[in-house]
């Protein structure tokens, strides 16, 4: 691909062009990591200004997607989009021994590299959560925070609620993986989740979300809140996903009483 500066269209146009054709002729795979803007500078011999731009319009059209830290990324083939787990969807408990996170194993089952980056917050209960566990006006919460990525490219953003008094101490209330599950954590605290309440909903993205997860713009978000309950019908765990609609698709299955 050869840059013409005196060419009519401006050059970070025509860089654009030939990225895109790249794309969509196969040239650049689905997932694949393009050069760095340092590295397209120099192989088209323009400024990185021109590289910015290029890479702006090709995000607006969805083709590629940025990480803060990781690069610029081909956008995933939408037919090889793993589906969302369906909140109808029936799982077995963890067993004993499990040590990887549940994510990575039904990630790994379809082919599919699963990791999530984790950190846990002890805070103040936003208003909505506080609702949701029926804590008083004084009352802490912590959360644990989940970007959940499929092949190295943002999948979901994933945040649980907990009371903070209900969970300080034990694995939830510390970054990384539990190994055993959290339910698991509940249970062995006598709050065993046995019933869990979903809310589905659609939004655009907010300004964070959509840098975290490398949103295109015009993309907008599936939501669940997803409440769970233990023996006592007490709330015990709030869980808020964000799943951008470009790269999932929620599945359910019914069956008839007949």
């Amino acid at each position: 691909m050869k840059l013409d500066p005196a060419g009519e269209q401006a050059l970070y146009r025509q860089l654009a062009d030939g990225l895109r054709g790249q794309i969509l002729s196969g040239e650049l795979a689905p997932g694949q990591r393009l050069p760095s803007e340092p590295e397209l500078a120099e192989e088209y011999n323009v400024a990185r200004n021109t590289v910015r731009l290029a890479l702006g319009l090709l995000r607006a059209e969805g083709l590629v997607h940025t990480g803060r830290g990781r690069g610029t990324f081909v956008a995933a083939d939408p037919s090889a989009v793993p589906l969302r787990e369906p909140a109808s969807r029936l799982r077995p408990g963890r067993g004993e021994n499990v040590t990887t996170d549940a994510f990575v194993t039904w990630m790994a089952e379809r082919g599919r590299s699963g990791r999530m980056e984790i950190s846990v917050e002890r805070l103040s209960a936003p208003e909505e959560i506080a609702s949701r566990l029926g804590l008083a006006d004084d009352e802490d919460v912590i959360v644990r925070r989940r970007l959940q990525l499929v092949d190295e490219r943002p999948s979901a953003l994933a945040d649980t609620w907990y009371r903070a008094q209900l969970v300080e101490g034990t694995e939830i209330a510390r970054a990384g993986d539990v190994a055993r599950g959290t339910d698991r954590v509940l249970a062995a605290l006598g709050h065993e989740v046995v019933r869990r309440h979903d809310e589905i909903g659609a939004r655009m993205p907010t300004p964070v979300e959509a840098q975290n997860l490398g949103i295109a713009g015009g993309v907008p978000v599936i939501t669940r809140v997803r409440t769970g309950f233990d023996a006592q019908d007490e709330p015990v765990a709030v869980y808020v996903g964000v799943f951008p609609t470009d790269r999932h698709v929620l599945v359910y299955e019914t069956r008839s009483n007949g």
